[in-house]
């Protein structure tokens, strides 16, 4: 994301406006490709539902205008078992290895595919076609990892320097992350229940599958379950993480609601079959964008201006929110509570190896900016002293920068300090 971020900047547009465009426009793909995948594989009401049931979860509705790599990432997941099906193998491992780019836990598309071949394969007796297939697949991955791994390897003396440098974020707290098998369903539970559905849906039809065995869906349930695990058992917090999960949530949840409907009888009112299903989750669709509209058109406008604040600045740029690396042609230096220094100065070490320290570490003289996101810090019991620390480096700001923009009042309070 930050490469495209790159590339739109240099358009003249305005930034700000330009990356919420961007991410509705990454969420409507998502819907389309959904029911494109989802007639392929199954039927048209089929894939209304899986749309109506996506489209309907708040959580997908509220990150919809975000410039976030979850959604994209999402979408190229589906779209690598889109391909896989239709048996276009080198296309489908260049999809899983810009899912991978894009979010790293797409990653684990991969496994997925190579499990799904192992089970079609050793199935039929057909172990050639596996090592086959299994190649053009692995091929089509590597195009686009190794020279990933190749740069990371110059630049930071380790090939998965940026994967691990990320982990290591809820590592270091691990007070603030959640486990545990329910985790993803628990987090649903705290938005609209859609977005509770796609999660336990997808389980529920992932446990079904094993009863009727359709192999249409061994690939879908196969890469579901994977990604549950896996945010099961690594540590995280945010319900936004699940966007990864959803497509494919929504896809297996309305399979498994058709079906139980062929079990019911046929109803006698007006609206017959799903209709009434869609009818519901129209109205849980308007419910969770007027909710979600209500509770960030204020916060959007004050980020909005936060990042219109940060885009001409130059030099060095210390800032605890990476967004503003959205708008901004600087060198960014992240900092968090546990990177702030003990002493008068603002000295700041993000570093994550020990190669990499042209890029994370900086003293006090080369900082020209500072910009400063108030619902960016993250305390953790695990961080000692970590609101003492935010204090003094705020008290060490007034002192040695001048404040250049300010807007309090709102959810979140933004600033902008220059020498």
């Amino acid at each position: 994301m930050p490469v495209v971020a790159a590339f739109m900047s240099k358009t003249g547009l305005p930034m700000a406006s330009l990356v919420r465009l961007t991410g509705v426009l990454f969420a409507a793909s998502g819907l389309a490709f959904l029911y494109r995948y989802s007639i392929h594989v199954l039927d048209r009401r089929r894939a209304l539902t899986a749309v109506f049931i996506l489209a309907g979860s708040a959580l997908y509705v509220r990150w919809s205008h975000y410039f976030l790599t979850s959604i994209p990432a999402g979408l190229l997941i589906l779209l690598a078992v889109y391909l896989v099906r239709d048996r276009r193998f080198l296309a489908a491992g260049l999809a899983s290895s810009l899912a991978f780019l894009t979010r790293y836990p797409g990653a684990l598309i991969g496994p997925a595919v190579v499990v799904f071949l192992l089970i079609r394969y050793v199935r039929t007796g057909n172990i050639h076609r596996l090592v086959r297939d299994g190649m053009i697949y692995s091929t089509g991955v590597l195009l686009l990892a190794v020279p990933f791994m190749a740069f990371n390897q110059v630049l930071y003396g380790e090939m998965l320097h940026s994967v691990l440098s990320g982990a290591t974020v809820p590592a270091l707290n691990p007070d603030k992350y959640l486990f545990g098998l329910w985790y993803p369903v628990n987090m649903m539970l705290s938005a609209l229940p859609v977005s509770s559905l796609l999660v336990t849906g997808g389980i529920a039809a992932s446990l079904t599958q094993l009863k009727l065995r359709r192999e249409k869906l061994d690939l879908p349930v196969i890469a579901f379950s994977t990604l549950y695990i896996f945010f099961t058992i690594y540590p995280h917090k945010l319900n936004r993480f699940m966007l990864l999960l959803l497509p494919l949530g929504a896809f297996l949840t309305s399979d498994l609601l058709h079906t139980l409907t062929e079990y019911l009888p046929e109803p006698d009112y007006p609206l017959k079959g799903f209709s009434l299903l869609h009818v519901i989750l129209l109205v849980s669709l308007l419910a969770s964008s007027f909710a979600v509209a209500e509770q960030s058109t204020g916060r959007l406008d004050e980020r909005k201006e936060f990042l219109s604040a940060t885009e001409d600045l130059t030099g060095t740029v210390l800032s605890n929110s990476p967004s503003t690396i959205v708008g901004g042609e600087f060198r960014y230096i992240p900092v968090r509570p546990e990177h702030l220094g003990q002493g008068p100065m603002l000295d700041v070490n993000s570093c994550t190896s020990r190669k990499d320290t042209g890029f994370c570490k900086v003293s006090s003289e080369e900082v020209d900016h500072v910009a400063i996101n108030r619902c960016s810090w993250y305390c953790t019991p695990a961080i000692e002293n970590c609101e003492e620390n935010i204090r003094r480096f705020e008290d060490r700001l007034n002192k040695s920068f001048e404040e250049v923009y300010s807007s309090r009042g709102g959810r979140c309070d933004y600033y902008v300090y220059s020498r």
